[in-house]
C-alpha cells in the first residue's frame, strides 16, 4: 500500500479515511503537528460529494464563506462556486492524496488499528480519523415493484448527465437542497416536473431586510433568539422568550413574503425555530412561483409502490413518469467499524455516533471523527475539529474519561429535548455552530472573542476569522526559538528569519572559550532539560548543539530561514507588517516579534587615528581564532564578561595583557558561605534586600533599612575577601546595591590575583586616540600594542523599524524601547519584543514573555490602552530614580 507521510516521522501513524474537505484539512493539520499521516479515499478524486455531484451542484454561500481559513479563494473563482470550481479549489489546496477503497477496520487491543482495503491489503496505524461524514452512503428507499418498473431511478448525486432527463416526465422526491437545485437546473430539459415531499420545511432567506443571512446567523448575537446550547448556563428568561418570539414571527413573515410561500401553498405548519435542525438551505429563485403557477406539481405525499410506468402515492394517486430522482440524502456509513465500537457509539434507535466534542469517544480515544457535526460552515468546523484533535492527541487538551462521559450525557439530554429524532441527531449542531466552535476554541486555550471589542457579538464569524494569524519572528537566538515554539503551539502560522547561517544568537558566532557562567540546569529550555548530555558549564559549542537538539526535537526546522537579513518593516495601517529582506523580497505578516534583543549590533567606538594604525582592532565577539593573538601585546578594553573571559582564555597565548576600563565594577560571587549565588539571588526573599520594584508597595521601615545595610556591608566584604579586590586595587568606590544595573558577572578565577601580581596591567582610563603602533589613554599614557580587543558590548539596533514606531518607542536620549511588560507598546500591539529585558535568566524570561505574548494576542490577557500607558509611565518614573541613564534602561530588569 502506498502512503503519503510526513518525512519527519514521529512514531504516531494516523490513517485519515475520507478525502472530502474534512479529510483534507485533517490531513494538513496532523501533518503540521508532526504526525505520520496517510489519507485513504474511495473515489478517484478527492473532494467528497463535490467530486461526483449532480449537474449544476454548487455551494449556496459565497466563496468567502466556503474556503479553507488559511487558503483564501480570492478572485480565482466565481463568488458562488459550482462543483467543478470547488474541486479545482480543493486540488489547489491539496498536496497529496492516496486513492484506496476501505473494507474493514480492526481494533488491536485499544493500541492500534488494522486497516483492510477492498483489494485485501492491510496496514496497521496507531490512530484513525474517519472523515467520511454525513454523506458516505446514498440512501435510496426500497419500494414494492421497484425491480419490475420501467421507470428509471436515480439518486440525486448521480444526476450528472442532462441528456438522461431531456423530454422526460420526472418526479423529484424529497424536500432537500439537491431536489430543489435539480428542479431548477433541469427545468429547460424535462417535459414535466412533479415534486413529492413528506412535510413542508422553511427555506433559508438570502437576506433579511438587505442584511446577508450569513451576517445574521453567524454572529454570536443570533444565539440570543434560540434556546441556550447545552454548554451554556445563561437563563432562558422572559425577556429572551419575548425577543425570540418577536424575532421568529418577523423571520417567518419575511420568508413568506420573499418566497411567496402562502401563495404557493407551501407555508410550513411548524414554527421556524422548531424547524432549525431540519435540512435548511437557500431555495433557487423562482421555485415557489413555479409551484404556484403549476409549472411544478407539488404533492405532499409519499410513495407506496412503483407501477409498471409510474408510482403510486399514499394518497391513492398514481403518477405516470419516466424518471424518479430520490433526493433522500445519505447515511453516515458505519459498516467498517468493528462491532465493539458500534455497540458503544450507536444507540438502539440507530442514532450515532455519540462523541465528546463530536470528535472522540472516551472508550476509543485513538479513533476520531472529523466532519460529522452537521453545521452550515463545514470547512471552518472541520478545521477547528482537526486543530482540537491534534492538540488532544498531543496532550495539550486532556479531559478525564469521566468528564467526557458526563459531557456526552449532558448533550444527549439536551438533544432529547431540542433535536427531533433522526439518525444524525448526535451531530446536529446547525445554528448552534458558534457555541460549538467556542467550545473547541476555548479548549485550545484561545479566547472565543476572535474579533475583540464590545461589538464582537454582532460581528460575523466566517472562515477567514479562524485563519491562523501569520507571525514573523526576527532573530534566531534563544528568545526567537522559544517564541517560535510557543506561538506554533498556540496555532499561529510562524516564520523565523535569522541573519546568521545558524540559529543560536550570540552563541553561534561568539569569542573563543565563550560559555555560560551558570550551570546547565539554570540555562535550559523549561520543557527540554539538558540532562547529562552536556557538561555542567556549557561552552558555546555545547550551547549551539543543545539549541539544535531543541529545534530538532520540536520539529521547528521547517519554520526557520537562516541567512535572511531583515532590512525594513512597514506598518500597514496598524493591521499588518510588510517585511523586506536584504535580497529585496517582501512578505506581509499579521504580526511581528523582534527577538534580536540586546546583542544585535556590535558597538565599536570610533577613535581618532583608528584607520591609520597598524594595530589590529577586534570586537570581543569576533575573537574566535586564538592564533590571531599568539605572541602579541594585547590591550583589552571594557569591564565586561567578554573582556575578562578573553583575558583568562588567552593568557597562555598573548605576550602581554593590558586591561583598560572606565570604572571599577563589583563582580558576582561564585557562592556565599558555600551556598550557590543562584540559590541566594533567585529566590523571592532576595527582593527584600533591594529597593521596591515599581509594581510593589512594601514599606521601608528603619529596621528594614538597617537590615539591608548590614547585608550589603557583609556582601561587599565577602566579595573583597573572596577576590582580593583591595589587594589588587580593584575595589569599587560605589556601593554594590548602587551597581546592580551595570553588567555584573562571575569573574574567572585568578583574575584579580593576576592584576595584583602585575601579570595583567590594569589601567583606569579611556582610549583617546590610536597611534601608528598603539593607543594613547586619557591619562596621557601611551601604550604600544599589536592588538586591541574592544569588549564594548552591543547596541539594540532599531534601524529596521519605521519612523512612526521609533518616535513612540524611543525617547530623545536614545533610550528604548519603552514597552508594557517589556513586550508590547500600546500603539503597536501587533508588534512585540521578546528577549529585550536585561536579566540573568534569559531562557526562562523569554519563555514567560512568549507565553504572555501568545495569551495577549489570543485575547486571554486584555489590558486597556490606558492601563498599558499608565504602567509604562509608572515604570519610567521608577527607572528614572533607580536605574542609571543608559540606552538599555527601559529593559534593565536585572536582579528584579
Amino acid at each position: 500500500m502506498g502512503d503519503c507521510t510526513n518525512s519527519s516521522g514521529s512514531g504516531q501513524t494516523v490513517c485519515v479515511i475520507g478525502g472530502g474537505v474534512s479529510g483534507i484539512v485533517t490531513l494538513r493539520t496532523l501533518l503540521a503537528e508532526g504526525f505520520d499521516v496517510t489519507l485513504l479515499e474511495a473515489r478517484s478524486r478527492v473532494g467528497g460529494v463535490w467530486s461526483t455531484g449532480y449537474v449544476g451542484q454548487g455551494a449556496q454561500s459565497p466563496s468567502w464563506f466556503y474556503e479553507f481559513s488559511e487558503f483564501p479563494v480570492g478572485d480565482r473563482y466565481p463568488l458562488f462556486m459550482k462543483k467543478e470550481d470547488l474541486c479545482n479549489y480543493i486540488d489547489d489546496y491539496l498536496a497529496t492524496a492516496l486513492i484506496v477503497l476501505l473494507s474493514g477496520l480492526e481494533n488491536l487491543e485499544g493500541k492500534a488499528w488494522r486497516i483492510t482495503t477492498e483489494n485485501g491489503q492491510q496496514q496497521v496505524f496507531a490512530k484513525v480519523v474517519i472523515c467520511t461524514g454525513l454523506f458516505r452512503k446514498k440512501h435510496i428507499p426500497d419500494f414494492p415493484g421497484m425491480d419490475q418498473t420501467k421507470v428509471k431511478v436515480f439518486h440525486s448525486s448521480d444526476c450528472s448527465d442532462r441528456s438522461a432527463f431531456t423530454g422526460k416526465d420526472v418526479v423529484f422526491v424529497g424536500y432537500g437542497k439537491s431536489t430543489f437545485d435539480l428542479m431548477n437546473e433541469l427545468k429547460d430539459e424535462v417535459k414535466s416536473t412533479t415534486f413529492l415531499f413528506r412535510e413542508k420545511l422553511w427555506p433559508v432567506p438570502l437576506a433579511l431586510c438587505r442584511i446577508s443571512i450569513a451576517q445574521t446567523v453567524f454572529c454570536r448575537a443570533f444565539q440570543w433568539v434560540i434556546p441556550p446550547y447545552y454548554s451554556e448556563a445563561r437563563p432562558w428568561s422572559i425577556f429572551h422568550r419575548l425577543l425570540s418570539a418577536l424575532w421568529w414571527w418577523l423571520w417567518e413573515h419575511i420568508l413568506d413574503w420573499q418566497h411567496g410561500l402562502s401563495a404557493a401553498g407551501m407555508r410550513p405548519e411548524l414554527p421556524c425555530m422548531q424547524n432549525m435542525f431540519r435540512n435548511q438551505f437557500v431555495v433557487p429563485e423562482g421555485t415557489y412561483s413555479r409551484i404556484a403557477s403549476g409549472d411544478i406539481k407539488a404533492r405532499q405525499a409519499t410513495i407506496t409502490s412503483f407501477t409498471k410506468s409510474g408510482i403510486r402515492l399514499n394518497t391513492g394517486e398514481e403518477i405516470s413518469c419516466d424518471v424518479v430522482v430520490f433526493g433522500t440524502g445519505f447515511e453516515a456509513g458505519m459498516e467498517i467499524l468493528p462491532s465493539e465500537c458500534k455497540e458503544k457509539l450507536v444507540c438502539d434507535k440507530g442514532e450515532g455516533p455519540w462523541l465528546y466534542r463530536h470528535i472522540v469517544h472516551p472508550d476509543f480515544m485513538h479513533l476520531a471523527f472529523v466532519g460529522w457535526a452537521s453545521t452550515n460552515i463545514a470547512i471552518s468546523t472541520s478545521t477547528l475539529q482537526a486543530l482540537w484533535l491534534a492538540a488532544f492527541w498531543r496532550g495539550r487538551i486532556h479531559p478525564t474519561k469521566k468528564d467526557m462521559c458526563d459531557d456526552i450525557m449532558k448533550y444527549r439530554l439536551w438533544a432529547a429535548t431540542h433535536v427531533p429524532p433522526m439518525p444524525r441527531r448526535p451531530g446536529a449542531v446547525r445554528f448552534y455552530v458558534l457555541p460549538y466552535h467556542d467550545q473547541l476554541i476555548e479548549d485550545l486555550g484561545v479566547s472565543k472573542y476572535l474579533h475583540g471589542g464590545i461589538l464582537d457579538d454582532f460581528k460575523c464569524y466566517y472562515p477567514a476569522t479562524y485563519r491562523p494569524l501569520t507571525v514573523c519572528v526576527i532573530g534566531g537566538g534563544v528568545s526567537g526559538i522559544v517564541t517560535l515554539r510557543t506561538l506554533l503551539a498556540e496555532g499561529f502560522n510562524v516564520t523565523l528569519l535569522e541573519a546568521r547561517s545558524r540559529v543560536g544568537g550570540v552563541w553561534s558566532t561568539g569569542y573563543v572559550g565563550q560559555g555560560a557562567q551558570v550551570p546547565s540546569w539554570f540555562y535550559e529550555f523549561s520543557e527540554f532539560p539538558v540532562g547529562d548530555r552536556y557538561p555542567l558549564f556549557m561552552k558555546k559549542e555545547d550551547l549551539c548543539n543543545y539549541i539544535d537538539d531543541y529545534v530538532t526535537h520540536f520539529k521547528l526546522g521547517p519554520h526557520i530561514h537562516c541567512n535572511v537579513l531583515v532590512k525594513d518593516l512597514e506598518n500597514l495601517d496598524g493591521k499588518a507588517w510588510r517585511v523586506t529582506t536584504e535580497d529585496g523580497q517582501q512578505r506581509v505578516f499579521d504580526k511581528v516579534v523582534i527577538c534580536t534583543g540586546l546583542f544585535r549590533k556590535k558597538h565599536i567606538p570610533d577613535f581618532p587615528g583608528m584607520n591609520q594604525t597598524k594595530v589590529k582592532v577586534f570586537h570581543s565577539s569576533d575573537c574566535s581564532d586564538r592564533t590571531a593573538f599568539t605572541g602579541k601585546d594585547v590591550v583589552f578594553v571594557g569591564y565586561g564578561k567578554s573582556t575578562l573571559d578573553l583575558m583568562s582564555e588567552l593568557k597562555d597565548e598573548v605576550k602581554s595583557t593590558t586591561f583598560v576600563y572606565r570604572e571599577k565594577r563589583w563582580p558576582l560571587p561564585g557562592n556565599l558561605w558555600k551556598i550557590s549565588i543562584i540559590h541566594v539571588m533567585f529566590c523571592r526573599a532576595f527582593e527584600w534586600l533591594l529597593p521596591s520594584y515599581y509594581t510593589e508597595e512594601k514599606p521601608r521601615s528603619s529596621l528594614y533599612k538597617l537590615f539591608t545595610a548590614v547585608w550589603w556591608w557583609l556582601w561587599e566584604h565577602i566579595l573583597d575577601w573572596q577576590h582580593g579586590l583591595s589587594a589588587a586595587g580593584m575595589r569599587p568606590d560605589s556601593p554594590f546595591v548602587g551597581d546592580i544595573f551595570h553588567n555584573q558577572f562571575v569573574v574567572p578565577e585568578g583574575t584579580y590575583e593576576r592584576i595584583a601580581a602585575g601579570e595583567i596591567n590594569a589601567k583606569q582610563a579611556t582610549i583617546t586616540e590610536f597611534t601608528k603602533d598603539g593607543v594613547i589613554l586619557s591619562t596621557g599614557e601611551q601604550i604600544c600594542c599589536d592588538a586591541v580587543v574592544l569588549g564594548t558590548g552591543f547596541e539594540a539596533a532599531m534601524e529596521i523599524l519605521p519612523s512612526e514606531c521609533k518616535e513612540k518607542l524611543i525617547c530623545d536620549r536614545g533610550e528604548g524601547p519603552w514597552l508594557y511588560r517589556h513586550i508590547v507598546h500600546p500603539d503597536f500591539t501587533h508588534l512585540a519584543f521578546v528577549g529585550w529585558a536585561s536579566i540573568s535568566t534569559a531562557i526562562s524570561t523569554s519563555t514567560l514573555q512568549a507565553l504572555w505574548l501568545a495569551a495577549f494576542w489570543r485575547g486571554r490577557i486584555h489590558p486597556t490602552k490606558k492601563d498599558m500607558c499608565d504602567d509604562i509611565m509608572k515604570y519610567r518614573l521608577w527607572a528614572a530614580t533607580h536605574v542609571p541613564p543608559m540606552p538599555r534602561r527601559p529593559g534593565a530588569v536585572r536582579f528584579y
